[in-house]
């Protein structure tokens, strides 16, 4: 399935609501240090909540800031050349 071409305005709403939750943002920049990871890696990181990680995460894959690969049962998260440059904004 295609993703639909994000706008300047759909791109600014995706930043912000990145850099306005602490969560979110910690848990990218985890993904973005490790290159990878699953949920449960992310929750013994980070100390959030299972329950919140995969919300997050979810949120992030569909605005495109994160992308999956599946091995077995697992789930890997890792960041989409639009969640680096996102990430890496302010660095």
């Amino acid at each position: 399935m295609n993703k639909p071409i994000l706008t300047d305005e759909d791109k600014v709403r995706i930043i912000a609501s990145v850099y306005s939750n602490p969560k979110k943002l910690l848990i990218a920049t985890q993904i973005h240090k490790l290159k990878e990871s699953s949920a449960d890696e992310l929750t013994r990181l980070t100390g959030i909540k299972a329950n919140l990680i995969t919300m997050y995460l979810k949120e992030m894959e569909e605005a495109g800031i994160m992308k999956t690969r599946r091995e077995s049962y697992y789930v890997f998260y890792s960041l989409t050349p639009f969640g680096e440059k996102i990430i890496t904004l302010f660095n």
